[in-house]
């Protein structure tokens, strides 16, 4: 017995230390040869979480008793669940939506297992001041790297280890309130020292940000902390002595802040004005319709409205929202999204940015119901507590876990928060800390589920269940990293030398080990299209459609592939259908009136490629295609307007100056033919039709000779020329011919 005691807690401890570990390495690990920083991120929850659920249920088994308090908590996170299995079943790409909820798995046992862990003040404090201290290295970095790089030349943003401006204004969400809450605690001053460097510290990161549903969602968390307090008064106490403190050491802080430097010639207090106005003018854009993010977001909401409306029950399943949201998408939304990314490719969307609406497209109502249900039950249990006669350490901890929490779930009506894994799992760490600061004490007869495993198969089940959690938290983890890592690697070679046999063979192997990514399809079928190998390019692109079906660049390249097959007509089908998913990409309609071209259906090609011409008014190829699409139905007269205004735009395109020429001689402008290919002929002289039309035209003229005799001469003066070989022989045969 009292080695069984002694492995319990060890196992105990185990569990804690995991959980600090965890919080630690998901905030400062990222980036390495990924495609995201928040690969690794993602990654360490699947590896770690699942061996935290192992070690508590083999604890369990060892002891022969498997407890969960606080009933009301957990039954709407099992409705939430059942109801994301039921939605599982009907999405389009199962193993994603498998993936995608194995991950909201883990992020709720993460939860459980904290809450069930730490049961008392001091393993509390020990978990928060690992927060806290891991949050001061990841603002310190946040602060200094861009200053040390900029001193060397290099521009960055204040992303610190979370790899997005965004994604540290997620984290601060937490880490702020909590770190408030924290400082009034009453101890030692050394920690309130390091507390409020801390707050100083990650809150100047926040700024840095210019995150303001990051502003907003701390500032709302400060006011509900005030509110909270009602009678308790040192706060405020607390907040005039800083206000005074902070103004009479006004003028030496001034002057501090005007003799030093960082990072270059201009002094602190330089650029904590421009900091400022930098502030106050991101707070006033946000109010701006007009502004790239707001903008932006209204143009995803409602697409995303539109979702839910197909699909209000039980959505398209957990993870599949990227998937299905493209045709959604109206083509005057196309076309504002068009205007705000200006010339750079229009970015795909992959969530809603508001959490409630992105659980809503993918559980439903049922599922969106049964996760606020959920949260409010948290918050609720932790407002319980406040109004409650409790400690003042207990009450502020409350506090500041609710405090994040609620800068949290005000920060998801605008971005993804809960799916970003350095917040999310810190969310639910904070969770489970705020479970368990409420249920210290005797709770008897508030158990969710207490079962005493009596026997042997019953312990052993248990264990063989911990077991095959770690298992299956472990395979998902190594194939969602390595199938990123050979993705990452064939990315790289493609960019290189898109000829490579390495690209085809490093997402072969990422296909192995995570095959339902379309992404990996998808470069795959480029990769053997552009090595000519159609029949494998046709393969690897259906398998990319059929894991995304509205993905618009895999069915304009299958499209593009059965055109080199010769198989048109489903060409025409799958180009027509990317069209409709993105109505403003002028390459679909390109491809498009080729195959129109080649059918022989000329008025319709024509009709393509105006529609592709109205997209992109100065591509070259798209001018030159319906010029020389309006000839084939000896329309040459608009076959000549477009080529004109084509020339008046680009003078020296020599393909635009060539056909131009064709079409003068067609209409008998000989004059103008010779001229425009003339310098047809100078600007691409590679291109031997342009002399042959220039014979045609000399034979009408009578004029062989003559030109032949000048592009003799020319070739004295440049013997080497391969173009003037060319032109003589041209220009010698032409002649003997006329004189058979």
């Amino acid at each position: 017995m009292p080695m069984l005691a002694h492995t319990s807690q060890l196992l105990e401890k185990l569990v804690r230390i995991g959980v600090m570990a965890l919080v630690i390495l998901v905030a400062l690990i990222g980036f390495g040869q990924f495609t995201d920083n928040r690969i690794l991120k993602v990654t360490l929850v699947y590896l770690v979480v699942p061996p935290l659920v192992g070690l508590w249920l083999g604890r369990c088994a060892l002891q022969g008793r498997f407890s969960i308090d606080n009933a009301r908590l957990y039954l709407p996170l099992l409705v939430y669940l059942s109801i994301s299995i039921l939605a599982l079943l009907g999405a389009s790409n199962s193993f994603l939506a498998a993936e995608d909820l194995a991950f909201q798995f883990c992020l709720f046992a993460l939860w459980i297992v904290v809450a069930h862990h730490f049961r008392d003040l001091a393993q509390v404090m020990k978990l928060l001041w690992v927060v806290v201290l891991t949050a001061l290295v990841v603002a310190v970095i946040g602060i200094l790297l861009p200053v040390v790089l900029q001193s060397r030349g290099i521009q960055i943003l204040s992303v610190s280890t979370l790899g997005n401006p965004n994604f540290v204004a997620h984290y601060l969400d937490v880490i702020l309130p909590l770190a408030g809450a924290m400082l009034l605690l009453p101890g030692r001053k050394r920690n309130r020292v390091v507390l409020l460097i801390t707050l100083v510290t990650t809150g100047f990161l926040m700024l840095l940000t210019q995150s303001r549903a990051g502003w907003l969602a701390v500032g709302i968390a400060l006011v509900f902390g005030l509110y909270a307090r009602k009678g308790r008064t040192r706060w405020v106490r607390v907040a005039v002595l800083g206000a005074v403190v902070l103004a009479l050491l006004s003028p030496s802080l001034g002057l501090v802040a005007d003799n030093v430097h960082l990072g270059g010639e201009e002094p602190f207090s330089g650029r904590l004005d421009a900091l400022i106005q930098e502030v106050w003018e991101r707070v006033k854009s946000g109010f701006d319709p007009g502004d790239f993010s707001v903008a932006q977001r209204f143009i995803i909401w409602a697409d995303t409205l539109s979702l839910i409306h197909a699909h209000p029950l039980l959505g398209v399943g957990p993870g599949n929202y990227v998937l299905e949201l493209p045709p959604h998408r109206t083509v005057l939304r196309h076309q504002i999204q068009k205007e705000l990314v200006g010339l750079r490719e229009v970015p795909m969307t992959w969530h809603a940015h508001n959490e409630y609406l992105e659980f809503w497209s993918e559980s439903g109502i049922l599922g969106l119901a049964a996760l606020l249900w959920l949260l409010g039950g948290l918050l609720w249990v932790g407002w319980r507590r406040l109004q409650t006669g409790a400690s003042p350490e207990a009450w502020l901890l409350t506090l500041g876990c609710m405090g994040g929490g609620v800068a949290t779930l005000v920060h998801c009506l605008f971005s993804f928060n809960l799916r970003d894994p350095s917040s999310a799992t810190h969310f639910w760490v904070v969770a489970g800390v705020l479970v368990a600061v409420v249920s210290m004490g005797p709770q008897p007869g508030k158990y969710a589920l207490d079962v005493v495993l009596r026997g042997i198969w019953p312990r052993l089940s248990m264990g063989i269940i911990g077991v095959g959690v770690v298992l299956v938290g472990w395979h998902v983890g190594w194939s969602y990293v390595m199938g990123d890592y050979f993705y990452f690697q064939g990315e790289k070679i493609y960019r290189r030398d898109n000829q490579s046999n390495l690209v085809a063979a490093s997402l072969q192997r990422a296909i192995e080990w995570r095959g339902h990514d379309f992404q990996y399809h998808y470069l795959l079928g480029l990769s053997h299209l552009e090595n000519g190998q159609y029949e494998a390019a046709e393969a690897s692109l259906r398998r990319s459609l059929e894991l995304h079906p509205h993905y618009a660049l895999s069915l304009q390249l299958l499209g593009r592939t059965l055109f080199y097959l010769h198989r048109d007509d489903e060409a025409i089908q799958l180009l027509e259908q990317a069209a409709r998913l993105d109505p403003l990409e002028d390459r679909v309609y390109s491809t498009l009136a080729m195959v129109h071209r080649r059918q022989g259906d000329h008025d319709q090609a024509v009709e393509v490629w105006k529609r592709a011409l109205a997209l992109d008014p100065q591509d070259v190829q798209l001018i030159n295609g319906l010029g020389v699409e309006y000839g084939k139905v000896r329309r040459h007269k608009e076959a000549i307007a477009v080529l004109e205004q084509g020339i008046r735009i680009h003078p020296d395109e020599g393909l635009l100056q060539g056909n131009l020429g064709i079409f003068y001689f067609q209409t008998g402008a000989w004059t103008k033919a010779e001229n425009a290919l003339l310098l047809a002929a100078d600007l691409m002289p590679e291109r031997p039709t342009w002399w042959r039309h220039l014979v045609n035209i000399y034979k009408r003229q009578g004029r062989l000779e003559e030109a032949l005799s000048k592009a003799e001469k020319d070739l004295k003066k440049s013997p080497q020329s391969a173009p003037l070989k060319l032109r003589v022989k041209i220009l010698h045969r032409a002649l003997e011919k006329s004189k058979r």
